[in-house]
């Protein structure tokens, strides 16, 4: 019998509860490592291999020193939620304000099966890059050549 097909958005949703204080932040119902891989393009194993739940909901901050996990974890996260955005432009505009300052050198940190992912949900919407561009140049391109969203 098959689990019951789940929205991006459900996927993306966990609910927050504080403690007695009501001051510290608590993470509840944190999915699973399969449950994040159905419909990402990522392998339940590159999720558990690469990604820390930890790092959930943080952004990387690129003046720091990058971390692997870190970095495949928001990736990954970026992934799941941009299954739910409906046209290639406003895919493009959130790719662009959530990688805002990244060149290839971040990307370089991140693990292949989070880059081709993320590429994917690119190309999926109707993205196109130029041709002869590796992964991390493919990946950079948009934040590049932001005056223009590139379809055929």
């Amino acid at each position: 019998m098959s689990s019951p097909v789940r929205t991006n958005k459900e996927l993306c949703m966990r609910a927050i509860t504080h403690d007695n204080s009501g001051t510290v932040p608590r993470q509840q119902n944190i999915l699973s490592h399969e449950e994040m891989a159905e419909g990402s393009d990522i392998s339940v194993h590159a999720w558990r291999a690469g990604t820390a739940f930890e790092f959930w909901d943080r952004t990387v901050d690129i003046e720091q020193p990058l971390d692997r996990v870190h970095m495949n974890t928001y990736v990954g996260q970026l992934v799941t939620e941009y299954q739910g955005i409906s046209t290639l432009r406003s895919l493009v505009r959130a790719y662009q304000e959530d990688f805002e300052g990244w060149t290839t050198y971040q990307f370089e940190y991140t693990s292949r099966p989070f880059k081709r992912a993320m590429l994917k949900t690119l190309e999926r919407k109707g993205y196109h890059f130029p041709s002869g561009l590796t992964q991390n140049e493919k990946l950079v391109y948009p934040l590049d050549n932001k005056e223009a969203v590139r379809t055929p």
